[in-house]
């Protein structure tokens, strides 16, 4: 991986972390409307990058929770 790959790389992941975390405060504060969009958002800056077979474990479960959020 070069350097550029290197910092989009970890920008991906910031930003991801970043959404994960606002879906989460949304939900402490009983706001789910949010809660969908962030989600979404993360998963898209998760697919651009490599994740640990746990960290793909995990955010294979973050579509269900869209899904069951949305209805």
């Amino acid at each position: 991986m070069d350097q550029l790959e290197q910092v989009q790389y970890e920008q991906n992941l910031v930003e991801a972390y970043m959404h994960l975390c606002d879906a989460t405060i949304a939900l402490l504060e009983n706001d789910c409307g949010p809660v969908l969009e962030l989600l979404r958002d993360a998963m898209r800056d998760l697919s651009t990058v490599a994740l640990s077979p746990t960290l793909q474990q995990i955010f294979k479960r973050v579509p269900n929770a869209i899904e069951e959020l949305s209805m």
